[in-house]
């Protein structure tokens, strides 16, 4: 100790410290994000663009979001399997030539169905962004279905189908559509039933036909390009595209009520998730994304209460013609009911209690904190601009973000919320003989299941 105040530098007479070491420093000031500019135009053919430039490195991502190709406008998985082919051989070009023409450009392709649209994402480097405009453009355009690829995306997409009805997670949120929205295109899978191994090349390119169509597709450009670069190679590919009739609009859902479902699983997990259908139009909907953070953070009123043990999480699912709010977590089943009566507590708490100012805040600067990591990666940007076209938001969302969510009082986040936490519909997946007295005693809704499919 000796020798290390010896080593200290002696402080000059008369200078004051300008630090005290008694008390912790003081936070920085909060960073603002600053949205990347947004370039908007239309191809001559009425497909939407929407660029955003990023010179850091020489890479690009394609996304091209069609919202007539939907599983909500198609038979039961027709829309899932048509669209798991778009990139299987186009044009020319049979599945391997057209697999090693996107190896020769370093490409690599995703696909993926919901509801109300498909997505195709092409990540290429910016040097090889014009091929890998044309060949999205054949894949979009000029898809070739064949009998051989066909019968192996069926195979395929079976084989997922069998893998996700023994994931009890995904077996309740399919479980928990179904009850919401009943006979609604929302109330089943995007990826459909195994009714999809019927399908041949004729209804896929009927299908593919009826969705695909420039005037319901935006492409969206992110990374090492700039808009006089890109519009030649666009207009090449997608220009001359021509339209079909849109299809058309789904009925409205049903009146709902609380419900109680199941479906009977063996064995000592359970799944569990409790919600409702909410309404399509949702003009407070940040205001209730506020009240939905501070309820279900990761230290919020809902993790307090099952314990921080157990993954739980309260989210909002908003489709075009409806949504819901939902929490879910899985649990053991012993615990399923005190987590069933935990969270049932919780949320009413939360409704006629209210939530602190205090949650509020801290869910704010949480929600303002994680917007920057949506933007960290070109593809994280591209998705951040899909949520903007599949969900109506305007383009100037995310640069107004942070002064529209400062401008929510905790009185208007709490109004938006309370509505959404009533009438609240539940689904377990779990051994429902050991499962179904504890749940009576909860006098919950009288159950009703299938032990074989849960549908």
């Amino acid at each position: 100790m000796l020798a290390l105040l010896a080593c200290q530098t002696p402080r000059a007479p008369g200078v004051r410290d300008a630090i005290d070491w008694t008390k912790p420093p003081a936070p920085r000031a909060e960073a603002r994000f600053v949205a990347p500019p947004i370039e908007s135009f239309v191809l001559s053919s009425g497909v939407r663009v929407l660029v955003v430039e990023n010179q850091r490195l020489p890479i690009a991502t394609l996304l091209a979001i069609n919202r007539g190709a939907g599983s909500r406008g198609a038979a039961p998985g027709l829309a899932a399997l048509t669209a798991s082919l778009l990139a299987d051989g186009a044009g020319p070009l049979d599945r391997d030539a057209f697999a090693s023409a996107l190896e020769s450009l370093g490409a690599t392709v995703d696909i993926d169905i919901a509801s109300d649209h498909a997505t195709l994402t092409v990540s290429t480097l910016a040097n090889h962004l014009a091929d890998a405009i044309h060949l999205l453009g054949e894949a979009l355009l000029r898809p070739r279905f064949d009998e051989a690829d066909l019968a192996r995306a069926r195979s395929e997409r079976a084989a997922e189908l069998a893998m996700h009805a023994g994931q009890l997670r995904i077996v309740a949120a399919q479980r928990f559509d179904r009850l919401v929205f009943g006979d609604h295109p929302y109330g089943h899978p995007a990826e459909g039933d195994l009714a999809m191994t019927a399908y041949g090349p004729d209804e896929v390119r009927a299908a593919w036909s009826r969705a695909y169509g420039p005037t319901t597709t935006t492409l969206i450009v992110v990374g090492a390009v700039t808009h006089s670069s890109l519009q030649p190679a666009l207009e090449a590919a997608f220009g001359h595209w021509t339209n079909p009739p849109p299809p058309p609009a789904a009925p409205p859902a049903g009146a709902q009520s609380p419900a109680l479902a199941y479906v009977d699983r063996p064995g000592d997990e359970v799944a569990i998730v409790i919600g409702r259908r909410i309404a399509p139009v949702d003009h407070a909907r940040l205001a209730a994304d506020l009240a939905n953070a501070a309820l279900g953070g990761i230290d919020g009123p809902l993790q307090r209460s099952v314990g921080a043990g157990t993954a739980i999480g309260a989210s909002f699912w908003r489709g075009e013609l409806g949504g819901t709010w939902s929490v879910a977590t899985a649990v053991k089943l012993d615990a399923a009911a005190p987590t069933i009566r935990a969270i049932l507590h919780t949320i009413e708490q939360a409704r006629t209690t209210g939530l602190t100012d205090a949650e509020l805040v801290h869910a704010r600067a949480l929600l303002l904190r994680a917007l920057p990591t949506a933007f960290e990666t070109n593809t994280g940007v591209a998705h951040a601009l899909q949520r903007l076209v599949v969900q109506g938001l305007p383009i100037d969302h995310y640069a107004t973000y942070a002064d529209d969510l400062a401008a929510i009082t905790p009185a208007q986040a709490r109004a938006a919320i309370a509505p959404l936490w009533t009438g609240l519909s539940i689904v377990v997946v779990g051994d429902w003989s050991r499962l179904g007295p504890a749940l009576a005693a909860l006098g919950l809704p009288p159950a009703t299941g299938d032990a074989r499919s849960g549908r």
